[in-house]
């Protein structure tokens, strides 16, 4: 299962800096803050997106969060998203 977090910080490591803009630049569209975390920030390769969940937020906006986050993740990698910013400002 998921680990247990203590803290409102939730990330996901997606791997290249590209890919963590475009995927948070995707996430935004649907109405989603997921901060993309970048080098030097982050280890080389590490790159990852910063989710901050609190108690305003319902059971049903996590799920729903959790499936936007799967598809923009697919859909980045059926592009072959390489190593670009794209999305990030």
């Amino acid at each position: 299962g998921a680990p247990p977090f203590v803290t409102p910080i939730v990330p996901l490591v997606v791997g290249s800096a590209g890919q963590a803009c475009r995927v948070s630049a995707a996430l935004r569209a649907r109405g989603i803050l997921a901060v993309a975390v970048r080098p030097p920030t982050v280890p080389e390769g590490t790159a990852r997106l910063r989710f901050s969940v609190s108690a305003a937020h319902s059971p049903d906006d996590l799920a729903r969060a959790a499936e936007a986050a799967a598809w923009a993740l697919e859909a980045a990698a059926d592009r072959g998203v390489g190593g670009g910013t794209s999305g990030c400002g």
